[in-house]
């Protein structure tokens, strides 16, 4: 069995594609063990088959880009004999999903909100964010997650890394809970000791609470917790419980944007899941629970980072009090999307406003430039030299591009052109789609219904590509 991923930038929301070459014998068993460990974890699409001209069997799926190919290949190997993969390898997937869902719910609220404004918009898979392709050619412009260009490099690895983030938030004076790295559960030992407290265990990596440990107190339960989270894993943080109110306090473009307050778990009446942010009562801006001066110091850290947009883990010991009175900043989360909000709607156009609302050039063509589809080889070989010829004499510095099985959209929207003719076949069509919002003049040859006949995927998915689709004669 071989496991391979195509790499690069993907148009299907935060999704890379794996390709499995395995024996025909154990096909059904790898289906079975894909199915099991990923696609239940939300961590992958199912299996297709495919079958060459030369007999062989090969197996595709999309799954998420940060899931390795030695990775993969260990679990299928250990999953398409047995019912259970190593329970460390089990949790880290559990870790992966929590997080993909999050990023990919924050990924379609930006995408959603692009397309509404009738601009071009294509979700990219980098690395293990999601990001946004906007308009094309020329004006397009990619932001990953709801990183801004602005956003400082340093404040991104605090959000990754909460062992960088404490030393950053530290570094600024913002004040952060007593505690340190360990790297084995001996060194979990003696961090727990020197604090004399109940203590916070938690993961350097990963965006979801799920890899944290709270209000454990007692050397065996700390070495116990310590091993559990080391798995998979070099480093944990240690730290003082900060006893208070929880408060996850979200921003847009470097100001306070809403501040929500985390309900205890299996409280009376509450309607929410156990430990979820819900709305502060009374919520905004300056009016909250978060002291006036904490709004200007936390504030004022975010213009020194290029005023990005995320959110603040934080603790006060009472509603108004200030956060050095016995609180704390837990961490800072950059990347953060805004799908908790009561409304993210509203936050995810905020960051539009502040990513691309200067931008003239963008702004006045809503990121699009001329775009004309040849449909091939339904239009002919003399048709399409005779667009082409057209093409040219129309926009000398335009550029001509096909699209792929391969590359998608991605690698077409981005060429850095006046204007873009893209030849399109069905099957290309088949696997990407075609953008919303793009508006193209689309070129045939003899009647509408005649191009709908012999392009049928195509002439679907014109239907749903906005306002703005015509249609060129070249007979």
């Amino acid at each position: 069995m071989r496991v391979g991923i195509h790499r690069g930038a993907s148009v299907l929301p935060g999704t890379e594609s794996a390709l499995i070459v395995c024996a025909t014998g154990i096909v059904d068993a790898v289906v079975r063990a894909w199915d099991r460990q990923l696609v239940s974890r939300d961590l992958a699409a199912p299996l297709r088959m495919w079958r060459s001209i030369s007999g062989n069997e090969y197996l595709n799926g999309r799954c998420y880009p940060f899931l390795l190919e030695d990775r993969l290949e260990a679990f299928l190997r250990a999953g398409h004999g047995r019912t259970w993969i190593p329970r460390s390898l089990s949790v880290e997937l559990d870790l992966l999903a929590a997080d993909c869902a999050g990023y990919a719910a924050a990924g379609a609220l930006l995408t959603d909100a692009a397309l509404a404004r009738g601009w071009p918009a294509l979700p990219l898979a980098l690395g293990r964010l999601p990001a946004i392709l906007f308009g094309c050619a020329a004006r397009h412009r990619i932001v990953p997650m709801n990183l801004a260009p602005t956003t400082s490099p340093v404040l991104v690895l605090a959000g990754c890394d909460k062992d960088i983030g404490r030393g950053l938030l530290q570094s600024y004076g913002l004040p952060v809970a007593e505690g340190g790295r360990a790297d084995s559960p001996q060194a979990a030992v003696c961090i727990a000791r020197s604090l004399d407290a109940p203590v916070v265990l938690k993961r350097v990596r990963g965006a979801n609470s799920r890899g944290v440990r709270v209000e454990i107190q007692g050397d065996r339960d700390v070495r116990r917790a310590a091993h559990e989270l080391l798995a998979g894993h070099r480093f944990i943080i240690v730290e003082r419980f900060v006893k208070g109110v929880e408060l996850r306090v979200h921003f847009v473009r470097g100001l306070i944007h809403q501040t929500l307050s985390r309900r205890i778990a299996g409280e009376a009446g509450t309607t929410h899941p156990p430990g979820a942010f819900v709305p502060w009562v009374g919520e905004s801006q300056r009016n909250g629970p978060l002291h006036p001066a904490d709004i200007e110091m936390l504030e004022c850290f975010l213009s020194m980072q290029g005023n990005p947009s995320g959110a603040f883990d934080i603790v006060i010991p009472r509603a108004g009090e200030r956060i050095a009175a016995g609180g704390a900043v837990l961490e800072v989360n950059v990347p953060s999307g805004a799908w908790y909000l009561s409304d993210r709607e509203a936050a995810a156009d905020e960051e539009l406003d502040g990513w691309l609302g200067n931008e003239r050039s963008f702004m006045d063509g809503e990121g699009r430039v001329p775009v004309w589809l040849v449909p091939s080889p339904a239009i002919g070989a003399t048709a399409a030299k005779r667009i082409a010829a057209a093409f040219c004499t129309s926009y000398p510095a335009g550029a001509q591009r096909n699209l792929t099985l391969v590359g998608g959209w991605a690698p077409v929207l981005t060429t850095p052109a006046p204007a873009l003719l893209v030849t399109v076949a069905e099957p290309a069509i088949e696997r990407h789609g075609l953008p919303m919002n793009l508006r193209p003049r689309v070129w045939h040859t003899g009647s509408i219904e005649e191009f709908a006949n012999a392009n049928p995927l195509l002439a679907a998915m014109l239907v749903h590509s906005g306002e703005g689709v015509r249609f060129g004669f070249a007979g």
